[in-house]
C-alpha cells in the first residue's frame, strides 16, 4: 500500500467516523477497490449507515502511525541536511522529570551543543509505544514494568532505608550517620 493510499484511507475513515449517513459514492468506490487489493472487508453498510470493520479500524490506525513515522523520517533527513546533525528525540514519563533527567540533558547539551533536542511528555505506556515505533530515540520513566521489546537501563537506585524498632535510640533521628550503622542494631 502506497503512502498516498494510506493518506486517502485515513481521510475516508475520518469521514466515516463523523458521518451519520451514506458514504459518498466516489469514496465508497475507492474503499471497495482497496478491499479488492487487500482481500479484506474494510467497511460495512447497514440501513444506509456506513461503519468501519475491525480490519478497517486497524488499517486506519496503522496507516496513520505509518504516515507519522514517514513524516518523522523526512523531518530527520531535513534536519541532517541542514545541520549535519540529527535531532535527539527524548520522551519523559511525567514523574521522571527530576533533577537527574535535567542534569543528563544539560550535560548532553554542553557536550553536543549543535544537536537539536526535542523533549515530550508521555504516560508510561505511550512512552514505551513511542520507543517501540521509533517516534523517540530515548525515554525516561520513574517506574513501570521493564519492557522486553526495548533495551532499558536503570539509572537511579532507590535510597537507603534503615528499619528499626520504634523504641530504638535512632528511630526519632531525621538522618543517620552511615559510619555509625555498623554499631546500630538495624536490618
Amino acid at each position: 500500500m502506497e503512502l498516498e493510499q494510506m493518506r486517502h484511507f485515513v481521510a475516508i475513515a475520518d469521514v466515516i467516523r463523523r458521518a451519520s449517513g451514506p458514504l459518498p459514492s466516489d469514496l465508497e468506490s475507492d474503499v471497495r477497490e482497496l478491499e479488492q487489493a487487500l482481500g479484506s472487508q474494510l467497511i460495512v453498510v447497514d440501513d444506509g449507515q456506513v461503519r468501519l470493520t475491525v480490519a478497517g479500524e486497524a488499517l486506519a490506525r496503522e496507516s496513520l502511525q505509518s504516515l507519522r513515522m514517514a513524516t518523522a523520517a523526512v523531518e530527520a533527513a531535513r534536519s541532517l541536511a541542514r545541520s549535519g546533525v540529527g535531532t535527539l528525540r527524548i520522551g519523559v514519563a511525567e514523574p521522571a522529570m527530576g533533577t537527574t533527567i535535567h542534569r543528563l540533558i544539560r550535560d548532553f547539551n554542553e557536550r553536543r551543543p549543535q544537536t537539536p533536542i526535542e523533549l515530550a511528555d508521555y504516560g508510561y505506556d505511550d512512552l514505551v509505544a513511542s520507543l517501540e515505533t521509533g517516534r523517540i530515540d530515548v525515554g525516561f520513566a520513574a517506574d513501570g514494568p521493564r519492557p522486553v521489546t526495548i533495551e532499558s537501563t536503570k539509572l537511579v537506585r532507590q535510597g537507603f532505608v534503615a528499619v528499626m524498632a520504634p523504641d530504638h535510640p535512632s528511630a526519632s533521628a531525621s538522618h543517620l550517620d552511615l559510619a555509625a550503622l555498623p554499631r546500630l542494631r538495624t536490618i
